[in-house]
């Protein structure tokens, strides 16, 4: 049986189906997306599947009385269905990387990229076996999901890292400003496989490669090797082209949408998001490379969904 389209929808956009929903403002122009999108849901033609940036976004409101509505409606439209965390998606992707270079089988069964079990959409190192087994049952209740979903909260501290983050971002794109933007890309890539080198040396090893053997030795080697990787490729793309735009502060939330969307753009079939990421997106061809429809108008983004 075919598997229904994915659509993933940025928090601005869950927002927007809320206002539309409760009639606030001028967001009724999204009523004929939030119908659609409840009637395709009910009849299970399409999966909204939530993130662990979502739960974040969310716990970041600061009144109740936003939270609950919105937890309402993501969890009647998402039927509790998440994207696994990124390195649940890494893995599987290095394995294929690994095996197209050196001519190998990926031994790894079809990687299922939503996943119902709620420890599925966070790091692995953010829960024990026991406490995920916990969470899974419990949160597979969507009233104990929705409650979590509204209750959650972050700290100030948990807030005041993300702007550290950009500040740090920023600092770094000045650095970098007098080389060419090769340079500047490579660089970045760098960083990258530093932090996925132990997840490349593990696998590996399964092919009975050693770190030392990986054909990486130039620069654009590395980068070529990198973009073969879904998600790290989106995540480099998009980090190195939002770093061109000096026009644009880089924003707090930044890194929380470039996460998601390493996952979204080569996982869902329909991703909005706002305007300057699709814009990105589309320009760079992610879009195009990996079949997925991206952008900020969801109205059009669903208009060819059939809805039978």
């Amino acid at each position: 049986m075919d598997t229904p389209p994915y659509i993933y929808l940025d928090l601005c956009h869950w927002i927007a189906l809320l206002q539309a929903e409760t009639g606030q403002n001028d967001q009724r122009r999204y009523s004929p997306a939030l119908n659609k999108l409840n009637h395709l849901v009910d009849s299970g033609r399409v999966i909204v599947p939530l993130s662990g940036e979502h739960l974040m976004e969310v716990a970041k409101i600061g009144h109740p009385e936003q939270r609950e509505p919105l937890a309402r409606l993501m969890v009647r439209l998402s039927r509790g269905w998440f994207l696994k965390d990124c390195r649940r998606a890494l893995i599987p992707e290095l394995k294929r990387a690994v095996a197209r270079q050196y001519g190998r089988e990926a031994n790894d069964e079809p990687f299922a990229p939503l996943t119902k079990r709620i420890s599925e959409a966070f790091p692995q190192q953010a829960y024990n076996n026991i406490h995920a087994e916990l969470a899974d049952l419990l949160y597979s209740n969507p009233g104990r999901l929705e409650k979590l979903l509204a209750t959650s909260r972050v700290t100030s501290h948990f807030v005041n890292n993300w702007a550290i983050f950009a500040e740090r971002h920023e600092h770094g794109r000045d650095l970098c400003k007098d080389v060419s933007r090769i340079v500047r890309k490579r660089a970045y890539c760098v960083q990258v496989m530093r932090s996925v080198q132990e997840d490349v040396i593990s696998v590996l090893a399964e092919f009975g490669i050693e770190w030392k053997d990986l054909r990486i030795s130039r620069p654009e080697q590395a980068v070529a090797f990198l973009e073969a990787i879904p998600t790290l490729n989106v995540e480099i793309s998009l980090f190195t082209e939002r770093n061109e735009h000096r026009d644009r502060a880089i924003a707090d939330n930044d890194e929380i949408d470039i996460s998601y969307l390493s996952r979204a753009i080569p996982t869902c079939d329909i991703v909005a998001t706002e305007k300057f990421w699709s814009t990105l997106a589309n320009r760079l061809g992610l879009s195009e490379q990996y079949g997925t429809r991206v952008g900020h108008n969801l109205n059009e983004l669903l208009a060819d969904v059939i809805a039978a």
